[in-house]
């Protein structure tokens, strides 16, 4: 059985508050674990169902008629920490004999923060404080489901270590708030965003938007990505006419410029090919 799961609003800054929970916010990807029956499904958050594709996570004991809400992730083998690439190399995978060898050599884990559904019961109208109580008794000892670690008040705290350990952010959670399958400022999600300044050498010709970024590295330009996302439409406009002078040559689909535009953005983390993931456009460099 499927639930739509609760979606968070964004805050800037990691907080405080006696009445909220923070949790890590591990880099992977949502997903509903449902098991009736004895039979386990795992959706995405678009419903789709990708049981088959992380059979690790069907073998070992959990409690039957049971509705979970979480993130599964993959660790990298060699530095143990959580990787966003490896994930979605998992979740491509979709050939029985490769997701077998793969289950073995790259497992995935799910960590469970949140208990929707319990023994007949619809547990979302109860406040978060007593699913997470519920969510206690559920899960049994499991090689790869796993509950989410979270700690009361103390946001600000845990987003440095979450700095440290150079993972996604963290989430903060009212204490006493219901499930809701919609967004909802009772989650909050805080990135732990990296920074860096790029030159922006050309643009995607229209209906499409964005700007070619590339930086510096040893006298040389390389290109690290396509900035979608952050300007203004002034900001935007304010590029176009600066632009105009700069170009040295184009094709079907891309403006080409000389590198005097500078700009900072934002960004996940690099990528294993050393892109900028998810970069976003933060001011010009003047």
């Amino acid at each position: 059985m499927f639930i739509a799961p609760m979606l968070l609003e964004t805050s800037k800054h990691a907080f405080d508050h006696a009445d909220y929970i923070f949790e890590p916010k591990f880099d992977g990807f949502r997903a509903i674990l449902s098991v009736k029956q004895g039979m386990t499904t795992i959706y995405t958050r678009h419903q789709t169902v990708v049981t088959e594709r992380f059979s690790e996570l069907l073998n070992g004991s959990i409690s039957d008629d049971v509705i979970l809400d979480g993130e599964i992730v993959c660790y990298d083998p060699e530095t143990r920490n959580v990787d966003f690439e490896l994930v979605m190399n998992r979740f491509s995978t979709k050939h029985p004999e490769k997701v077998k060898h793969k289950s073995r050599s790259l497992p995935c884990s799910f960590m469970a923060f949140d208990v929707l559904y319990y023994q007949g019961k619809d547990l979302r109208r109860l406040p978060l404080s007593e699913r997470k109580t519920v969510l206690d008794n559920v899960l049994e000892d499991h090689d790869f489901i796993h509950q989410t670690p979270y700690v009361v008040g103390e946001g600000k705290k845990l987003f440095k270590t979450i700095q440290t350990a150079n993972m996604e952010g963290i989430c903060a959670k009212l204490f006493n708030s219901p499930y809701q399958s919609r967004r909802s400022p009772n989650w909050r999600k805080i990135i732990n965003w990296k920074h860096t300044e790029i030159y922006l050498t050309g643009y995607l010709k229209t209906p499409a938007f964005g700007w070619l970024a590339a930086i510096k590295t040893n006298n040389r330009l390389k290109p690290v990505g396509i900035i979608e996302h952050g300007p203004s439409r002034t900001e935007r406009q304010s590029f176009y006419q600066a632009a105009e002078p700069l170009v040295t040559d184009e094709d079907s689909k891309t403006v080409h410029l000389k590198p005097a535009i500078r700009a900072k953005v934002k960004f996940r983390n690099w990528t294993r090919k050393s892109m900028l993931r998810s970069p976003v456009f933060e001011e010009f460099i003047l």
